[in-house]
């Protein structure tokens, strides 16, 4: 009986906790912002989504990122693990 109770507790505060993401995500769209993780610490932040395009645009900008016209991530993790186990 203990176990039925507990699984039934669960649920309903498992379907609660989606409810009150549902109604965060929805205020943050309506609003046209996002969450990020700061740059220091280990914390997150809401901002304008405009704000955050800005704050992107101009770490590019300041920083010479180019465009890869690829995704060479499995290439290179691969080489590295081959490095690695010489």
């Amino acid at each position: 009986m203990y176990k039925q109770h507990n699984r039934k507790h669960r649920a309903k505060h498992l379907k609660n906790e989606n409810k009150i993401v549902n109604k965060i995500s929805n205020k943050l769209t309506a609003a046209k912002a996002i969450v990020t993780k700061t740059d220091k610490g280990n914390s997150m932040i809401i901002l304008p989504e405009t704000d955050y395009n800005n704050k992107v645009h101009n770490f590019v900008d300041k920083n010479n990122v180019t465009h890869v016209p690829q995704d060479n991530t499995k290439t290179t993790t691969h080489r590295k693990d081959r490095h690695q186990r010489m």
